[in-house]
């Protein structure tokens, strides 16, 4: 038979950040672009956090403990903003070209609110 074509790694092949396995190709997410992305819903986080504090201080209610209902739907804000932050900044092709999923995204966008409310309801304890 034929002659079995090897692959070849070139210059460009080695600098990328594939990794087979199994017979996937799973991408990982640059480190300078996860940095950015999680600092990012950090900072959404403190903002939408100091929305709810200041509306209810207003209210004359606590604005330290929030119920486990309150704690989720300001995660999921977070979640949604940062979201639409994403979608206004137009990154949506480089997602994809970069093979991150949507749902990759949305935890991502996810996980500093959610340490910041676990911080904030450990240290917010009578």
């Amino acid at each position: 038979m034929g002659r079995q074509l090897r692959p070849r790694l070139g210059r460009a092949a080695r600098g990328t950040n594939v990794q087979e396995v199994g017979k996937q190709s799973v991408m990982q997410i640059p480190p300078l672009l996860m940095r950015a992305l999680v600092l990012r819903a950090f900072g959404i986080w403190i903002g939408i956090r100091a929305i709810v504090a200041a509306i209810l201080l207003v209210a004359r209610m606590d604005p330290i403990r929030l119920g486990p209902a309150s704690v989720g739907e300001v995660v999921l804000l977070c979640i949604v903003v940062c979201t639409l932050d994403s979608l206004r900044r137009r990154e949506r092709a480089l997602f994809a070209n970069l093979g991150i999923r949507p749902a990759v995204l949305v935890m991502i966008f996810a996980v500093p609110s959610a340490i910041g409310e676990g911080i904030i309801g450990a240290l917010g304890r009578p």
